[in-house]
């Protein structure tokens, strides 16, 4: 299998200037710079740049992916929209998942994933759509929306409950893999655990559905007899 590595940043408070621009260039000769983005993918060789110093001085925010099942996001938010709640939060999450820095100006969230499962899912990725996908996380934790990173949870459990009572077979794959999704939700703010212990409880009104808790086995979210 050969190597694929892919890099995007994006500025969203600000467009960068022709210097920075070409400050940029310096870095790349065959990325695609745009005045508010960054983006190159590599199949040999490596990105000459450091994605930490490219946040702190051009970009709110950054996408890595390689084919090694690897896969980061980086969020910059200046630091007079961190709350003590925030704050609290985040060192609460810190972990191998989620890590933040804090310079005078500005706090940089980092979400990491390393050797993930889902070898396959890291097989077809290129890295390109995720920005669009993510990217409006920021806009959400700009509003004061910080704690959405888990808020969002609860809503999730009562949609799968609602799929589940429509007791199809296709309800029940559709059911595993929101369930599936939600685990690496979970996952992302460093609460497995959580998932887990909230997964025991919800299954404890579903365990006489034989089909659906044969569908978890097999997608290695249930063990239990």
């Amino acid at each position: 299998m050969s190597e694929y590595q892919y890099y995007e940043f994006l500025a969203t408070d600000r467009h960068l200037t022709s210097e920075e621009m070409s400050d940029l260039r310096s870095i790349s000769s065959r990325a695609q710079i745009t005045p508010v983005s960054f983006s190159n993918y590599y199949n040999f060789g490596n990105f000459k740049g450091d994605p930490d110093d490219l946040m702190q001085h051009y970009f709110d925010a950054h996408v890595y992916t390689a084919n090694w099942m690897t896969a980061i996001f980086k969020l910059r938010l200046p630091n007079e929209v961190m709350s003590e709640e925030a704050d609290s939060f985040l060192a609460e999450a810190e972990g191998d998942v989620l890590d933040f820095k804090t310079t005078k100006t500005h706090t940089v969230i980092t979400w990491s994933l390393h050797d993930s499962k889902n070898y396959s899912r890291f097989e077809i990725e290129d890295g390109e759509g995720w920005m669009a996908r993510l990217a409006p996380i920021r806009d959400e934790l700009l509003r004061g929306d910080l704690k959405d990173l888990s808020n969002n949870f609860p809503k999730a459990w009562e949609q799968i409950q609602h799929t589940l009572n429509r007791g199809s077979g296709l309800a029940y794959d559709e059911a595993c893999q929101a369930l599936l999704d939600l685990s690496e939700a979970y996952a992302l703010v460093d609460r497995s655990k959580s998932f887990e212990l909230k997964l025991e409880e919800f299954m404890t009104a579903h365990q006489r559905r034989k089909a659906f808790v044969e569908r978890l086995r097999r997608a290695k979210l249930w063990r239990k007899e």
